[in-house]
């Protein structure tokens, strides 16, 4: 942890291999508790399981009103464990990585925090991806990423991808959402979200009580567009909406 601003950091072209005994906590620890991590760049790097709790980058710390990190990109890297950004700021792109292993992507965000690109992954992580916290209007984009349950997969909220909110006017497009293996689970779950658009997936549907998209009673004014359904009717496993105002 640095008082100093941290500033055009680049972490590029390695591994970490945990070889015995207990691995650490995170691979990558991003602490801004006491002050700005900005402008960064995470690419080519290659970070295996670290334990069952382990992450893969792991970020907290407001660093006042920037959030951490802010303006920083994670790309073209093999991710085990996953990304937990408790407090993203401004600008993050998380894009062309493979992410799998044991764990959750998790990302909150500060107040005010806005402009978070997701694309081009493929993420086969056994508790899915969760995105909470204060998501500005139009910032969070999804996009062309392919999402995939292996055996044992839990996912957040038994979903793949949990939108759990408040996310207003995002879009989540391009996507293929792959719930094989048995499992049991939701493709997309729009909890306290507004105005998000979902269009232009591929949604193949997980076994018996699954969804292809779930949109709980706090969810408003989303707008499901055309996207392709592998299994079909009935509807409701097709759009399944407890909100009010959604359009499908």
């Amino acid at each position: 942890t640095s008082s100093a601003e941290m500033k055009g950091i680049t972490l590029e072209d390695f591994a970490i291999i945990p070889q015995s005994g207990t691995p650490g906590r995170y691979g990558i620890n991003l602490d801004g508790s006491n002050n700005v991590i900005v402008d960064g760049l995470i690419r080519h790097v290659n970070i295996r399981q670290l334990g069952s709790n382990g992450v893969y980058v792991y970020s907290s710390g407001p660093s006042a009103w920037y959030g951490t990190p802010s303006h920083f990109t994670i790309e073209e890297s093999a991710i085990f464990g996953g990304i937990s950004c408790t407090t993203c700021g401004d600008n993050i792109l998380v894009k062309h990585n493979l992410i799998g292993g044991t764990g959750t992507n998790t990302f909150d965000f500060v107040s005010g925090g806005t402009s978070f690109v997701l694309e081009g992954n493929l993420i086969t992580l056994s508790g899915g991806t969760r995105f909470g916290g204060a998501i500005q209007a139009t910032s969070l984009q999804i996009q062309n990423n392919e999402f995939e349950t292996e055996p044992g997969f839990t996912g957040s909220n038994s979903s793949v991808l949990d939108l759990d909110g408040p996310v207003y006017a995002g879009s989540v497009s391009g996507n293929s959402f792959q719930v094989v293996n048995g499992i049991t689970a939701n493709g997309l779950r729009l909890n306290n979200t507004v105005g998000v658009t979902v269009e232009h997936n591929n949604f193949m549907r997980g076994a018996t009580t699954s969804s292809d998209i779930l949109a709980t009673s706090t969810s408003a004014h989303n707008h499901i567009g055309v996207n392709y359904w592998v299994n079909g009717p009935p509807y409701t496993s097709m759009f399944n909406d407890s909100g009010s105002g959604n359009v499908f």
